[in-house]
């Protein structure tokens, strides 16, 4: 880690509101955070073409009239010549350009975003040079921006020191960023209640609001930041004449971290989501450094953050993953349609692998059903979609030495793979025009009935209508039968024989539920006798209206309780489990906890919007959101997850709709089968 910067001083605002508050030089350096290439600027006149290897940097001044000056000279990267520069990461916003820098005697426009920046650096540190992807790179030349993306991760890594230019100050952003600076300077030496100082009603919940407001700002979900700030050496935070670095700013995530527990009541999150990425970036870890982190799970896992360009959903990843050649090199010509299908096709060439296609299970557009021509084929994941990130975003995540995922480091010691059809390496073929992709697979069966997704569960199915709040217009209509139903009336009790086969279903259904896995990072199989005991616990404190179980689990119950599986329904199912002997299976789970049925319940409903559906021939399975009546299971040859594929009219070709869990099929079992299932070949569009 490089030598940190000596810490600046908190406002004196803050600094008044904290009694004795005094200062300390701070060691701590576990928190890091560069540019986009996009935009339209006029060309500096004095640029001349730069060869590969070289930048060019601008030694700045700003004059006593306030206007700006400057000079541009070409370096190569591998020259002992080369000066220590500055970097800037920063947003680029709307386009304007209100100001311009007088470079070698020519006006050149400054955009807006960054302009009152120039003011203050150039202020602060005369003749300085600088590195500012605006102003040194060409923006007309496209030829020069491919040659310069490739550069991107290694100018951020040698720069003397990188600048982080939030934006301008607001109302509250002295208070946000002296606050943030007490969090990671003095919060414990104080030794304050870490409750009172995280209560959004006490002394600091304007504080607190400042610090969300800082946060909400645009350059924590811009994509090309993302790299800029992770391979930094040394990292100073701008929010008008506020500064904080980024040793201060990573302790005081900490601190918000232990004052709230997980994430905490910071309703933004993108700067966790940062801290994640440079554990993993610095890590020492062996199996860190033996894997590193995959471009198909960074793009999954930065699934929130933005770019003008949608080529620079790839291309702003070059410094960070280890597999970004797959990408090819950047090129601003080519359409972003043949850069995001390429990089499947190349995926699948090294791989061997057709994981990477589950990924247009949730990057994907709502498009009509009989459009003449989709913009993407369905098998090629959307990056500009955004998407909100989850460490595991799907089953594929899991897929080892090809996906993978950004899990903490603790968990690496656990491996829990799917493998649906083993070790059979795909068999496909592309079309010239890489719309279509012909690969071979098995047909396990078509789905008939599936339970309404979550986000459609009509409200009045909550114990209490604050509980879960939906917008009506989105709900589904269900039976009368189902709205006006009462466990007192409506189930008979007579039922005998049945109970063996009911609890074999529901070992199945709880399976299907949290997708076999036991833990947030699905690294390790569920516990089955664990998961039975708190899933018949949650469905008596359904029955009972219970208010201690997660709303969203008696939600969903209550409106799918005549969901079909077999000979029963789900309320049939639940009466004859828990009979009249509820109390026996009343163990109270942990809800907090992530390794317990109803966290892994929530991920799967909620954060993954999974539903339950039966096949034609009772297998139970969890399809995605977007599936129907009709479509098809299937085992792909290469493929580690069953896939659901909808079938396009009568033209024999097929529409990817996402990964599915299939109970009993997760491990091969179709390829070991005796059942004569249907080998084809499908023609993906």
């Amino acid at each position: 880690m490089a030598t940190l910067l000596s810490r600046t001083r908190p406002s004196k605002l803050f600094a008044q509101s904290i009694p004795g508050h005094v200062g300390r030089r701070d060691t701590f350096s576990n928190f890091h955070c560069a540019p986009r290439l996009h935009g339209q600027l006029r060309p500096l006149a004095s640029r001349s073409r730069i060869r590969p290897g070289e930048i060019r940097l601008l030694r700045g001044r700003r004059t006593r009239d306030g206007t700006l000056h400057g000079d541009l000279e070409t370096f190569s990267l591998a020259s002992p010549d080369l000066p220590p520069f500055h970097a800037v990461s920063y947003t680029w916003g709307l386009p304007g350009y209100k100001e311009s820098i007088n470079v070698e005697g020519k006006q050149s426009p400054v955009l807006d975003s960054l302009s009152p920046f120039l003011h203050i650096a150039f202020k602060e540190r005369p003749g300085k040079w600088w590195w500012i992807d605006s102003i040194c790179i060409d923006q007309k030349d496209n030829h020069e921006k491919s040659c310069q993306i490739p550069l991107m991760g290694r100018i951020f890594q040698i720069a003397e020191r990188v600048d982080v230019w939030l934006g301008e100050k607001t109302a509250n952003s002295d208070t946000a960023m002296a606050f943030l600076e007490f969090l990671g300077l003095d919060f414990y030496s104080y030794e304050l209640n870490p409750e009172s100082v995280a209560s959004r009603s006490g002394y600091y919940s304007g504080h607190w609001i400042a610090v969300e407001s800082l946060f909400r700002r645009a350059w924590w979900r811009r994509v090309w930041t993302v790299q800029e700030c992770i391979v930094a050496r040394d990292l100073l935070f701008y929010c008008g004449n506020s500064k904080i670095n980024r040793a201060i700013l990573g302790r005081a995530l900490s601190s918000i971290w232990n004052c709230h527990g997980a994430q905490g009541t910071l309703r933004y999150d993108a700067q966790w989501n940062r801290y994640r990425i440079a554990e993993w970036h610095w890590s020492a870890n062996e199996k860190v450094r033996k894997h590193g982190f995959s471009l198909a799970a960074t793009l999954a896992y930065l699934g929130d953050h933005h770019s003008t360009d949608p080529r620079d959903r790839i291309y702003s990843l070059g410094g960070l993953v280890n597999d970004f050649d797959l990408a090819g090199v950047p090129n601003y010509v080519q359409p972003m349609q043949t850069l995001y299908t390429n990089l499947v096709r190349s995926f699948v060439e090294r791989y061997r692998s057709l994981d990477i296609i589950c990924f247009a299970t949730i990057f994907s557009r709502k498009l009509p059903e009989h459009r003449p021509e989709a913009e993407l084929p369905s098998w090629v994941p959307d990056w500009r979609v955004t998407v909100p990130p989850l460490v595991c975003p799907l089953m594929v995540s899991q897929s080892a030495g090809r996906i993978g995922n950004l899990r903490p480091h603790h968990s690496l010691k656990y491996s829990a793979f799917y493998s649906a059809s083993l070790h059979t390496e795909p068999n496909v073929s592309f079309t010239s025009d890489l719309q279509q992709l012909n690969c071979e697979g098995i047909l396990l069966d078509r789905i008939n009935t599936l339970t309404n997704p979550l986000d459609q569960i009509r409200t009045s199915y909550l114990p209490s209508s604050n509980a879960f709040d939906r917008d009506s217009s989105q709900s589904t209509a269900l039976s009368d039968s189902s709205i006006n139903f009462r466990w007192q009336d409506k189930i008979s009790t007579n039922v005998s024989g049945t109970s063996e086969l009911a609890s074999q279903i529901a070992r199945s259904l709880m399976r299907c539920l949290v997708l076999d896995r036991g833990d947030h990072y699905l690294n390790r199989q569920a516990p089955e006798q664990k998961y039975m005991k708190e899933f018949l616990t949650c469905i008596a404190d359904t029955m009972d209206d219970a208010l201690d179980v997660d709303v969203c689990f008696p939600a969903w119950f209550r409106a799918n309780q005549c969901f079909r599986i077999q000979d029963f329904n789900l309320r049939t199912l639940a009466r004859i489990l828990i009979g009249g002997s509820r109390m026996r299976c009343r163990e109270v789970s942990n809800r907090s906890n992530r390794e317990s049925f109803i966290s892994r319940f929530h991920d799967t409903t909620v954060k993954m919007a999974r539903r339950l559906a039966v096949s034609d021939t009772g297998l139970l399975a969890t399809a995605p959101k977007q599936a129907k009546k009709g479509d098809f299971i299937c085992v792909l040859f290469g493929c580690s997850v069953p896939v659901v594929l909808r079938q396009c009219g009568s033209t024999g070709a097929y529409r990817f709709i996402g990964e599915c869990y299939v109970d009993g099929f997760m491990n091969g079992e179709a390829m070991q089968s005796e059942r004569a299932f249907e080998k084809r070949t499908f023609r993906l569009m």
